[in-house]
Parts: structure tokens; sequence; C-alpha cells
């Protein structure tokens, strides 16, 4: 089991522990959550990204399609169907890398903007019930993939499909191949877009590019709903840290457990980068070695057209074809000079050019020499 796959592993582990807390706490306050929907059509739309107001049978319309598409993409680490990215095995094969490293980037960008601007912990859904935070988290979550990443992706996707005659439905649904060289320019494009919609402070603003620029990777590398699955559990593993935000033992558990996660993240996206680099430069010495071959074989044809095109060579010629090359040997340098160049004699003796030490026409060994157009002979 070589480096990549155990670390594919544990990475696979720890996204796995995250899930489970995430649906744990989702399912657990879920009750609760449909019990508040009469508060949370009081509280502003605009922490799951709406605007205007909602009544109480919108606020369960929003949770039931939620929960849909919350299940839709926990089910893509289960099926393997060749619908979509997002439930592809081949293309998913270090989707729980990249789930490490979003962690990371989430992680560390939060605590360098924590320390900087210490209010942004203190965030005001703290202040709601655990049934409200929950749907807050979940929905927004999702809203989050819907309206910052799918509908302006999407629309980029199309049109560059478009201009490019590429646009099908398995373009569009296996994105990754088609826009590969585009894809910071959509991930710049998609985190502008956040930014411009939620219009939040600076730090704030930060937080969402970040998450965005990363999501959007995601998005285009895995599919809709693996980005939807992470941003789901990274959600809810923030609703897990309020739920017991008083119990400090619990909060420490799982702030550590993040805080591995996302050193387990950085790890892997070294590792995997240098085994990228690795990759690259063992193709590109592979190409150049049979390009090396290519130019060889070519000389060596070269060689033989000039002597089939000269006349005054057929006698080189004959010699040539008279040998058997498997009983032709010549020493790696002559052990006389050290010369590594030789002629051919009358009697198939070589005769070093460098001493005039000559090798028996009958010496034997394998067949490891050049004959040049001159009728002399190289290693």
């Amino acid at each position: 089991m070589d480096e990549i796959t155990i670390i594919d592993r544990i990475n696979r582990a720890f996204a796995w522990i995250g899930i489970v807390i995430a649906f744990g706490f989702f399912l657990f306050l879920m009750p609760q959550t449909f019990l508040s929907a009469h508060s949370i059509s009081h509280i502003s739309p605009a922490y799951y990204y709406l605007y205007g107001r909602v009544s109480t049978i919108d606020v369960y319309i929003i949770l039931i399609i939620s929960i849909i598409l919350i299940f839709a993409s926990l089910s893509t680490i289960f099926l393997k169907l060749n619908i979509s990215s997002s439930f592809d095995a081949d293309i998913n094969k270090n989707f729980y890398i990249f789930f490490s490293v979003y962690i990371m980037i989430l992680m560390f960008s939060s605590l360098i903007i924590e320390t900087i601007y210490p209010k942004i912990s203190s965030s005001a859904v703290y202040k709601y019930s655990f049934g409200v935070q929950n749907f807050i988290f979940s929905v927004s979550s999702v809203f989050q993939i819907i309206f910052l990443e799918i509908i302006p992706v999407s629309i980029i996707l199309i049109i560059y499909m478009i201009i490019s005659k590429k646009l099908s439905v398995n373009s569009f649904l296996f994105p990754y191949k088609n826009v590969k060289p585009l894809i910071p320019v959509i991930m710049i494009i998609a985190a502008g877009i956040s930014v411009f919609i939620t219009n939040y402070n600076i730090y704030e603003t930060t937080l969402i590019y970040i998450n965005t620029l990363i999501l959007t990777y995601i998005y285009l590398r895995f599919g809709m709903l693996r980005a939807l699955l992470v941003s789901f559990t990274s959600s809810g593993l923030e609703l897990a840290e309020s739920f017991f935000g008083s119990n400090h033992v619990i909060s420490y558990i799982i702030a550590f457990f993040l805080l591995i996660w996302a050193f387990l993240g950085l790890y892997s996206i070294t590792m995997l980068y240098a085994k990228t680099i690795e990759e690259r430069n063992k193709k590109m010495a592979e190409e150049n070695s049979r390009n090396g071959n290519d130019k060889n074989i070519d000389a060596e044809n070269n060689t033989i057209n000039n002597i089939n095109e000269n006349p005054q060579n057929a006698e080189i010629l004959r010699r040539l074809n008279s040998m058997n090359p498997e009983k032709l040997w010549v020493r790696s340098a002559c052990s006389n000079c050290g010369g590594v160049e030789f002629k051919i004699n009358d009697d198939f003796s070589l005769e070093c050019v460098k001493c005039g030490n000559v090798i028996p026409a009958d010496a034997d060994g394998p067949y490891n020499i050049v004959i040049n157009q001159y009728g002399n002979v190289k290693r």
C-alpha cells in the first residue's frame, strides 16, 4: 500500500467522523427545528442568503428542499453511478484529501481573522435556540451552494461551452476536463460574485470569498453534491461546537479534532503536490527518452541510406551485410589504451584507432557497437 492510499484512508476516516457528527446533530435537532418554524419565519432570511419575508409555510418548504439536497449529497459516498461527477468513483479518487484541505483553509483563515477581528466569533446566530440554529446552519450551507456556486458557475460553464462549441449534457455534468485550464478564472469570478451578493464587512467578506473559492474548485472537480456535502459538514461541525459551548471538555475535543484534521489537510496537499511533480517529471523523462531513441533510429537509418546512395561504400555495405551482429563483440574500451573507437580490418578483426590494438574477429559477446558510414566502429 503506497503512501497516497494510506493518507487517503486517514482523510476518509476524518471526513466520515465529521460527516457523522454533522448529520447526527442535524437529525437530532430536526424535531426542534420543525417546531421552531414560526420563530424561524421572523428571523432575517439573510442568514441563509435570502431576502424579503418568509412565512411559516415557506420555512417548511425551504427545510424540506434542504433535507432532500443534504441527503442527496450524502448518497454520493455510497452510490457509484455514472450520472454526474458527484457520483463517479474515478473522478472522486482524491475527494477526501481535498475535503481535508478545505477544512484546513477554513480553519486557518478563521483563526487568523478571529485574531484580527474577535467579534466575528460572536455571531448573532448563537443567540437563537438550537432548533433555529440547526435551520440556519443547514439551510445556509444548501443555499450557499445554490446561489454562490451552482447558479453563477453553471452560467459561466454554459457560456464557455457555447463559445467553445462543447455544450452537451455530459460536458455539463462532468465539467472538470472541459474547463480545467479555466478553473482559476471561474473560481475567482464565482468568489467575486459571492462577495457582491453578501456585502458584509471586510472580515466576513474575506471568509466568504475564501470559502467560495475552495468550494468552487470542489464543485468543478468533484461535483455540486460533493461540494454541498463539504459545506454542510463544516456547518454541522460549527453547530456542534455551539451546542457544546458550555461544556469545555467536549468543545476542546471538537476543536482539537478540527485542528488535527486541518494539519492532515496541509500534509496531504503537500504530499499530493510532490507526487504530482514526481509523476510529471517521470513522464517528461520517458518522453525525452522515447524521443531520443527515435532520433537514434533515424540516425541509423540515415547512415544506411547514405551507404546505399554512395557507390564508394559498396564494400562497406558488403561487410555489414555479411556480419553476424550477435557474434561481433567489442570491449567497453580498448584494453591497451582505453580507446573506444575501432576500425574493421579485412579479416573482420577490430583495430583500435588510437593505439592499433587488434581484437580478433572470432571474439564473442553481446552486440554493443554502432558502425558508422566510414566503416569505423563505435561503442
